[in-house]
């Protein structure tokens, strides 16, 4: 990475994303939430399993390819927060 140092933890609260006919892509406790890819700074979307209130796995960012440390909480009205962290942090 070029630049300033390390980007920091990134928090992001759900956020339907929209498909291709303008409806929110929610389904039986998945939903996609929003978040900034760690390393090349992209917004993507991540599908999120809401039935789980506390989950940390590794995915990889659909521009960068690199991989991603994703920590998941979710409330109990069932929202999600996502935090994003390189994998080796």
């Amino acid at each position: 990475m070029a630049g300033g140092g390390p980007i920091p933890r990134i928090l992001a609260a759900a956020r339907p994303a929209r498909n291709g006919r303008d409806t929110i892509a929610v389904m039986e406790g998945l939903q996609t939430v929003g978040v900034r890819c760690a390393f090349c700074g992209e917004s993507i979307d991540v599908l999120i399993d809401c039935s789980v209130p506390e989950q940390s796995y590794v995915e990889d960012c659909h521009v960068c390819c690199r991989p991603l440390v994703l920590g998941v909480l979710v409330d109990e009205d069932g929202v999600p927060s996502v935090s994003v962290r390189y994998e080796n942090e």
